[in-house]
């Protein structure tokens, strides 16, 4: 279980870290409800069997991760206030719900099982690590809308270094053709997200 040990140190590290810094708030300090759905999808990613194929096992941890996407969308679109950030929610929701069924498609017809070179597993871990390891603080993630912001961003990023390691490791065209398709559009949600948070931040500028 080295995802979920990783993820909930990093979470116990940030959460303690605000307390320590808020003596105050120590006592109400709360996980944000994103910090717990991506919990989940870290879970569910750590039992995802490693597979000789790239193509496979990039679909097969695909999936958990774009049903956290799809969860933390969902809570977006029933709590935030941001008339931009929950319509990007309805369009991540409905694309991510559309690529699981084509995935959950290509799995159940897998009839053979390329081999591809092993170090795309390996690979693919650093990635997920990488992505805990640039999650926000705690302190950051008490707006519902800034919150989905700052946890999309490193989600999307993870998503696109998994892209970028199939394309180098994998053999099925359909699945580099979805990786490519993955890259463009999540880069793009990725912009938009960081303009999200840009203007935020100089709206705080302003008010001070």
């Amino acid at each position: 279980m080295v995802y979920r040990f990783v993820f909930l140190f990093t979470l116990l590290t940030v959460t303690t870290a605000h307390a320590q810094h808020h003596p105050m708030h120590a006592a109400t300090a709360m996980v944000s409800p994103f910090n717990r759905m991506m919990d989940s999808m870290m879970v569910c990613m750590d039992t995802v069997p490693a597979s000789p194929s790239a193509d496979q096992y990039f679909l097969a941890l695909m999936l958990p991760h774009h049903q956290g996407a799809v969860d933390m969308a969902t809570y977006e679109i029933s709590h935030g206030r941001n008339t931009q950030l929950v319509q990007m929610a309805k369009s991540i929701r409905a694309e991510q719900q559309i690529d699981m069924q084509w995935m959950n498609r290509w799995l159940r017809d897998l009839t053979h099982v390329q081999t591809s070179d092993p170090d795309h597993v390996r690979l693919q871990g650093q990635a997920m690590m990488t992505m805990m390891k640039q999650l926000p603080p705690a302190g950051l993630l008490r707006d519902t809308d800034q919150a989905f912001a700052r946890l999309m961003v490193p989600h999307h990023q993870a998503a696109v270094v998994m892209a970028q390691i199939v394309i180098r490791y994998g053999q099925d065209p359909a699945v580099r053709r979805y990786a490519e398709r993955l890259i463009s559009a999540e880069q793009i949600e990725i912009d938009q997200l960081h303009e999200f948070i840009d203007s935020r931040k100089n709206q705080a500028k302003q008010v001070k």
